[in-house]
């Protein structure tokens, strides 16, 4: 019977018929013995989803607690609380649904990633910004498809940027902070998927909210933009216009740096913290005419393949 029972209810759910199919699936629970955990949780599931299409979201609520309650490891109870938390406008109950999920035995990236695109759609930019981070926290460079992380953090950056009222130019600069430091441990094909395009995405918009923050006379985020602007110049083929972007990386930052430095004189005591902003300035000086002797060779190379043509 309680099988008849679900099949007929599944019938209704698909054909968006909510409140018909709730009838059948309330009365299926009844059926379903004490101890059948999963069973029982999976009604429960269902119950809820059809509250929640009928957008009666408290009972949806309700019933999506009952289920993450006797079956506690399964994701698809959190999942569910959180597409009602964020119906309802609940950015807290939905992020502390994230967590759960991260934490359930079956659990699996691509939830993560519906999350967040249900987060963009729902224009809940705080919600799907945080999907995204529990990805990158996650992500170990083994089973992600190359370019994937690249694409991810992108989106963190992109999303950051056009919601400036909740997200600081501090927390921007740490997702640059935090590709530079992936591409480090994981190289660039499995970040980038070698897609250069992308790295002179990331450089452009590094260097012009590094410029941006200089005119705003943020010393601190001013060189830690222009640093990673620097390190992405530095996966791209070398080029004049490459090498001149990296000669004003380092000498903006090292103009920033020397604020520091000025900043780091009056209120400390402790030399140590502005000696070694000291001897980064100095070193990036000595990059600085690195980068110039570079430029002066192609330049001469260019000159000669000018004049052997002519």
């Amino acid at each position: 019977l309680n099988h008849i029972l679900w099949n007929a209810g599944g019938i209704c759910f698909k054909g968006n018929d909510f409140a018909r199919s709730l009838l059948w699936f309330q009365r299926s629970i009844e059926l379903l013995p004490q101890d059948d955990i999963p069973n029982r949780a999976k009604c429960l599931r269902v119950i809820a989803r059809n509250y929640y299409s009928l957008q009666q979201l408290e009972e949806a609520e309700n019933y999506a607690q009952k289920a993450t309650t006797i079956d506690s490891k399964s994701t698809a109870g959190y999942f569910l609380l959180y597409k009602i938390q964020l119906m309802r406008g609940n950015t807290k109950g939905a992020a502390d649904a994230i967590k759960m999920m991260c934490a359930c035995s079956d659990f699996a990236q691509g939830y993560l990633e519906v999350c967040a695109q249900e987060a963009y759609e729902c224009g809940n930019k705080i919600i799907c910004i945080q999907a995204l981070e529990s990805i990158l926290s996650m992500f170990n460079g083994k089973a992600e498809s190359p370019g994937h992380l690249g694409i991810l953090l992108r989106n963190l950056i992109k999303l950051a940027l056009s919601d400036t009222a909740n997200f600081s130019i501090g927390q921007i600069c740490e997702y640059f902070k935090s590709t530079v430091q992936k591409l480090k441990d994981f190289g660039l094909t499995q970040v980038f998927n070698s897609n250069m395009d992308e790295v002179q995405w990331f450089l452009g918009v590094s260097w012009n909210q590094g410029i941006e923050a200089a005119k705003k006379e943020d010393s601190e985020s001013c060189y830690q933009l222009l640093k990673a602007a620097h390190e992405f110049a530095g996966y791209l083929p070398p080029s004049i216009p490459v090498l001149e972007t990296q000669k004003m990386c380092f000498l903006l930052s090292s103009t920033a740096l020397l604020e520091k430095i000025s900043v780091s004189i009056n209120g400390t005591k402790d030399s140590s913290v502005y000696s070694e902003q000291l001897k980064e300035t100095i070193s990036n000086v000595e990059k600085c005419r690195s980068v110039l002797r570079k430029i002066s060779e192609l330049k001469g190379e260019k000159s000669l393949s000018l004049g052997s043509g002519s």
